[in-house]
């Protein structure tokens, strides 16, 4: 059984990592990665959008996003 790390940073946690929190099991935390690697980044509106993720109240103060995100930089031309 997994310990809970009440750190778990969902921006940058491993497959193995997110399996430690309650609720999640291996394909949830697969999927995790798997957007987090396609979007960049997690976001809570993308969590809870993937099948079989039980969103509970409590999850939200289990969890954090990494205040280091990579912010995608945008050139805008001015004519």
């Amino acid at each position: 059984m997994a310990i809970y790390n009440p750190t778990v940073d969902l921006d940058t946690a491993s497959s193995d990592e997110l399996q430690t929190l309650p609720g999640v099991g291996k394909k949830v935390a697969d999927a995790i990665v798997h957007i987090r690697d396609s979007e960049g980044r997690m976001t809570r509106e993308l969590l809870t959008q993937i099948p079989h993720f039980w969103e509970f109240e409590e999850f939200w103060s289990m969890v954090r996003f990494s205040a280091n995100r990579k912010r995608r930089k945008v050139r805008v031309r001015l004519r």
